[in-house]
């Protein structure tokens, strides 16, 4: 069973300034925490919250273990009389305390700290953790599944943040210009083809198993680059034709990639090639 509250932020306390004297010997890390009153407020934070992601994946495991008749004899009762209880081992709560996570991971993206730091930031906690983990009360199982919610929510707040930039780029960029309709056609289908990756990242990551792309004869730039009107266009150009449809075949290729990896859970192989 998990440590009472006080002995789990006083241990946490330990481990985290371990965690940040370690971290500062990192340069690009250490230029965002120069303070020594933001990094005791971080630490006093980031305890309060990882304790409580603690105590939500420690008792919802032990919950799952027991006979269903024993789940629903130990349910949270909604307030609304019409609705069913919810046993502990429902999820909803550890979705929240996702959300909680991913707020801390979009904050790191937003301070410019590289997904290298953060996924070593993420390993070498960890290890604390287990250095620590009789004192704190936490089984094995336990610091592992904190593990990969710390890797998905980061993962998907870097993959958000790049998505989000590059859509930025192409509507706001100064440096790119269109001189005829064909450009402005195909600076569309970028966009388009960059919200369509947004659109099918979102659903993956709500664990949609059914988001997906469209395949690049099918989307509306493919029809474009295989139809007739293109055979045309590019008449005495074709190593240019071939390039282009070989290019837009593997933003395709990448897009499937980058969903798979994220849905079988490997989040950073997922946020690697997201660059």
């Amino acid at each position: 069973m998990i440590a009472e509250k006080e002995k789990f932020l006083s241990i946490s306390h330990k481990i985290f300034s371990e965690f940040y004297s370690h971290l500062l010997q990192d340069y690009h890390a250490a230029t965002f925490l120069n303070s020594p009153f933001t990094i005791e407020k971080l630490i006093k934070a980031q305890s309060e919250v990882l304790y409580e992601v603690l105590k939500l994946i420690q008792e919802k495991d032990e919950v799952c273990q027991r006979p269903f008749s024993e789940q629903e004899s130990d349910c949270e009762c909604s307030l609304d009389s019409t609705s069913m209880p919810r046993p502990k081992c429902d999820d909803t709560a550890l979705k929240t305390a996702e959300i909680e996570l991913e707020t801390i991971a979009r904050r790191h993206y937003q301070l410019g700290i590289s997904r290298d730091t953060m996924f070593y930031s993420i390993d070498y906690y960890i290890d604390l953790l287990k250095l620590h983990q009789e004192e704190l009360g936490l089984e094995s199982t336990t610091i592992m599944r904190l593990k990969e919610m710390l890797d998905k929510t980061t993962a998907y707040a870097y993959i958000e943040g790049m998505i989000d930039h590059a859509i930025n780029f192409i509507i706001n960029g100064d440096n790119i210009h269109t001189y005829s309709k064909y450009d402005s056609f195909f600076k569309e289908g970028i966009k388009n083809k960059l919200e369509a990756l947004q659109k099918a990242f979102k659903e993956a990551s709500e664990e949609n198993l059914k988001a997906e792309i469209q395949s690049h004869i099918d989307c509306k730039v493919g029809q474009v680059l295989h139809g007739l009107g293109l055979d045309i266009m590019s008449f005495g150009a074709e190593a240019i034709r071939v390039k282009t449809i070989e290019i837009h075949k593997d933003v395709h290729n990448y897009m499937n990639q980058l969903i798979g990896y994220y849905l079988s859970k490997d989040y950073r192989k997922a946020v690697s090639i997201s660059n």
